[in-house]
Parts: C-alpha cells; structure tokens; sequence
C-alpha cells in the first residue's frame, strides 16, 4: 500500500496509523517524519521496518543512509580548488537526522582543511527561505563566496536573490553547490553542480531486502534479537557550471 501524505507530522503520522489498521507487512520511513513514536509503533505491530537517512536503529529492522562525509569533503575540495576561502552554509530549520548531518559534516570537512564556515538557517527547505537565507549571509560584514546549501531548492532561491538583488555572477563572484539533483538544477538557468542521491539503488535494495527477510522468516531468530541492517551510500557528485573550475 503507497500512501501519499503532504509534509506535517500530523499527515505523516495519520498515514502511517493507516497502515497499522491496514495490517500493512513492512513500512518505508524517510528522514524526519514520523516521530520515532509512530516508527516504533509500526514496528511492535509486526511491521518490517526500513528506515532512510534516520538516525534510529530498530532490531530486525534496514537502516539505508548516505555519507554525508563523503560529499562534504567534495564540496569543501571543490571550494578549495575554485580559490574560495569564506565559505558558508545554508540549511533551514527542519532538523532532520539527513539535514544536520550535512551540515555537520560540511564544518568537519572544512575546519580539517583549515577554514571556517558560516551557517545560517531559516524556515523550510524551499525556494523562498534560499531567498532569505541568501539575503542573510550576503549582508554580513564577511560576505562568503562560496555557498553549500542543504538542497537544489534552497540553492535555486539563494541563487536568483544573490544574482537580482546583490548582483552576483555565479561563479565568477559566488560559487555554489547544492543537493539532490532535482530537474531545476540542470536548467540552463541554474546549471548547479550537485549531488545525487542514489534513489533507484535505495529503492531495489529495499525490496530485495524485504524478500530476503520475507523467506527466511521461519529460520530467523526472534524479531527483537536479530541485529539491525545498514547500508551506506555516497551520493554522486553531478558537476555544473555553479562553481569555478568544476
């Protein structure tokens, strides 16, 4: 049963609740929404679990996440090479586990390499808060001129407000990177350089999981004593033409 839902916890949680009196066998759960309350509900009804770019681990249960390490030190080595030296990082408010570890890791990769990072967060992962966090950064005293944000909406907001508003070049003047390779960021108008979370390889891995587990159930140990699963992705960098020399 696929149940779509818009993004308040209130539609997330009622969906999931659906499945549970549905008796639904195995319950997808992306980053931040439900509340691990609602997951562990799913969970002791029976449900397989797989959890994606969470930070929780269920026995019994797939763990699917990226590295975020990994595309935090590309970004910070492309800044590098680009001959950017103020860097910044754009996020919003929503505090996901997927979020804050980009984040985290985006200061990691750059504090080794011997930079600091500027981070501003605002409101929701949309074009409008890339609007308002761009118009935050770039009035600082230390204008940044390079720029992660936390996805390809936030980075197309921050774009447009740092070109029409400060009058900008990218990426003559500000270098530019963002997340998730969404159909925008290969607009010509955009063309910003990414990256790309494997979502077909999450999504096969996922069934072929559920399989596996479905037909071994009989020999399994007990739900609450088998080990949880976890796999880690890199997410692939898509090269554009948003930051010098990329």
């Amino acid at each position: 049963m696929l149940i779509n839902t818009d993004r308040s916890d209130n539609s997330v949680s009622a969906a999931l609740l659906q499945a549970i009196n549905f008796r639904a066998d195995a319950s997808i759960i992306l980053s931040g929404m439900p509340d691990r309350t609602i997951t562990r509900q799913c969970y002791q009804h029976g449900q397989r679990i797989i959890l994606i770019n969470r930070d929780e681990a269920l026995t019994g249960s797939l763990s699917i996440n990226l590295d975020a390490q990994s595309a935090a030190s590309t970004a910070v080595m492309a800044f590098q090479r680009a001959g950017c030296r103020h860097l910044a990082f754009a996020n919003s408010l929503a505090g996901t586990p997927s979020l804050l570890k980009r984040e985290a890791a985006f200061i990691a990769a750059a504090e080794q390499a011997g930079l600091a990072v500027s981070v501003e967060r605002f409101g929701t992962t949309s074009y409008e808060s890339g609007q308002i966090l761009a118009h935050r950064l770039l009035t600082r005293h230390q204008r940044p001129d390079a720029v992660f944000c936390v996805t390809d909406l936030v980075a197309c907001g921050f774009m447009d407000e740092a070109r029409h508003r400060f009058q900008l070049r990218v990426p003559q003047d500000l270098c530019l990177i963002g997340y998730d390779n969404i159909a925008q960021a290969n607009w010509s108008s955009y063309n910003l350089t990414t990256f790309a979370q494997p979502v077909e390889k999450f999504a096969s891995d996922a069934v072929q999981w559920l399989l596996q587990t479905e037909q071994a159930e009989n020999t399994l140990t007990p739900h609450s004593e088998q080990q949880p699963d976890t796999l880690l992705y890199q997410a692939d960098v898509v090269w554009r033409g948003s930051v010098r020399g990329g």
